[in-house]
C-alpha cells in the first residue's frame, strides 16, 4: 500500500490532492465506490494524509 499528498492551488483557492495505491486483480472489474475505497485505504496512514 502506498499513499501520498501534495498541496495545490486552484482558481485562487488552497487545497490538497491525495492518492493511495494498492494491489488489485486486473481481471476483476472494480464495481465499488472509488471515494469510499480510497478513504478506507488512506485510513491506514498517519496524518497529514487527510
Amino acid at each position: 500500500m502506498q499513499g501520498s499528498w501534495t498541496a495545490i492551488r486552484s482558481k485562487g483557492r488552497d487545497g490538497f490532492q491525495w492518492w493511495v495505491l494498492g494491489a488489485f486483480e486486473s481481471r476483476t472489474p472494480f464495481v465499488g465506490d472509488p471515494h469510499e475505497a480510497a478513504t478506507r485505504m488512506a485510513a491506514e496512514f498517519a496524518a497529514p494524509l487527510p
